[in-house]
């Protein structure tokens, strides 16, 4: 073919992998809904009463847990896997 774009078959995320339920614990939680809601890592750790630095380790261990290389597609796994409802985003 031509010089066109070059599709690949990427892995699906299935929702109904809820391996995620048993290695997440709350405050985890908490970062990724604020993550999603595009709050800083400062705002978060403030929020939380922890540093700045344990957020950002906190969203390390999050984007193993999921399979994600970086913040937005952590967002975005989670919220195909139910980990961070849909109903957030809706007003």
């Amino acid at each position: 073919m031509g010089r066109g774009l070059e599709l690949r078959m990427v892995p699906a995320i299935r929702p109904e992998n809820q391996e995620w339920r048993r290695h997440i614990s709350v405050r985890q939680r908490v970062i990724l809904r604020r993550l999603a809601q595009d709050w800083t890592d400062h705002r978060t750790a403030r929020s939380l009463e922890i540093s700045d630095r344990q957020v950002r380790r906190e969203i390390e261990t999050l984007c193993r847990l999921f399979g994600a290389t970086g913040r937005i597609q952590l967002v975005g796994k989670a919220l195909m896997t139910g980990a961070i409802p849909w109903t957030m985003f809706v007003s």
